[in-house]
C-alpha cells in the first residue's frame, strides 16, 4: 500500500540546512568533547564562510597543543574565504608550530645517535 502523505522537500532541505548550521557551532563549542577538531577542518570553513557561522574562539592554553594549531588555522582559513583580515591569525597559528610546538620541542631535544 502506498502512503498517501507527500513530504515537502523544499520545507525538509530549509530545516535540514537550519540544524545544520546549529550543529557546526554546537561541535565548535564542545570541542572537549565532539570530534570538531579531528573532522576535514577545510570542508568545515567553507560552510563556516558560506553560512556566515560566528567562529569559534582562540582556544585556551589549557588545550593540547595540536588542537590549538587547528583552531588557529581553522579560524584563520574562514577569515580568509570570507575575505576579512586573516594573516594575524594565521601567523598564529604558525608560531604554536614553529615555536613552542612541533618544531621547537624538535629542535629543543638533543639527540644522540647510537651504532
Amino acid at each position: 500500500m502506498i502512503c498517501p502523505i507527500k513530504a515537502n522537500l523544499r520545507r525538509l532541505v530549509a530545516q535540514r540546512e537550519v540544524f545544520r548550521k546549529k550543529d557546526w557551532s554546537l561541535l565548535a563549542a564542545n570541542h572537549e568533547k565532539s570530534v570538531f577538531y579531528q573532522l576535514d577542518l577545510s570542508d568545515a570553513a567553507e560552510s563556516f564562510a558560506k553560512d556566515k557561522i560566528v567562529l569559534p574562539k582562540a582556544l585556551p592554553e589549557d588545550n593540547p597543543l595540536m588542537k590549538r594549531i587547528h583552531n588557529h588555522m581553522f579560524r584563520s582559513q574562514v577569515m580568509k574565504i570570507s575575505g576579512v583580515a586573516y594573516k594575524e591569525e594565521e601567523q598564529k597559528g604558525f608560531r604554536f608550530v614553529a615555536g613552542e610546538g612541533l618544531v621547537g620541542s624538535v629542535l629543543g631535544s638533543k639527540s644522540s645517535s647510537r651504532v
